[in-house]
């Protein structure tokens, strides 16, 4: 199991070097640990600024739920046979600390993959950059298939506005259903 999910991230960051070289992002896991029917790691996403500065690092905390069973799956009575499922959710660090703020302490990001994923935006309100932002929180669905000839994303949310902090001028999307 975590020969292949190496090999995954290897694909990405094969891919990355490849169609955007000028990123400097680099993929990688950390804190793997092996269990029955679930293990645990890190996923970094490690984005290289510039020789003068830290890189930028976001972190995702995932649960791999593997099988032929995965248990996540069973206690829902899906008893379709999958190789893994996996959890996903944004951690709190020095990168990550100010969207924290503007989330109420909640993950921006979480989720669950697999063949399908499923990311969870929570809300968000706050005054990052001078501008006043206030997002519903929203929704993107992936649905797809081992050949990955049919692949279906929608991308959803109730309320996304932008302005000044004086409040004179605001964009407003309301009913996102991309």
């Amino acid at each position: 199991m975590r020969e292949s999910f190496i090999l995954s991230l290897n694909g990405t960051n094969t891919t990355l070097k490849n169609n955007a070289p000028e990123a400097g992002i680099n993929v990688k896991t950390e804190n793997y640990q092996r269990g029955i029917f679930t293990s645990n790691a890190d996923i970094v996403i490690d984005i290289k600024e510039n020789s003068e500065r830290k890189n930028t690092i976001a972190k995702f905390a995932t649960k791999i739920f593997h099988g032929p069973f995965s248990i996540n799956k069973i206690v829902k009575l899906n008893l379709l046979p999958r190789l893994a499922s996996t959890t996903i959710e944004l951690v709190k660090n020095e990168t990550t600390e100010e969207l924290f703020k503007y989330t109420q302490e909640q993950a921006f990001i979480t989720g669950n993959e697999g063949l399908d994923a499923n990311l969870n935006l929570s809300p968000l309100d706050g005054n990052p950059y001078g501008k006043n932002i206030t997002f519903s929180g929203g929704t993107i669905n992936y649905v797809g298939n081992t050949d990955l000839k049919d692949i279906k994303i929608s991308v959803v949310s109730d309320n996304f506005v932008i302005g000044n902090k004086e409040k004179t001028e605001n964009m407003i999307l309301k009913g996102l259903n991309i």
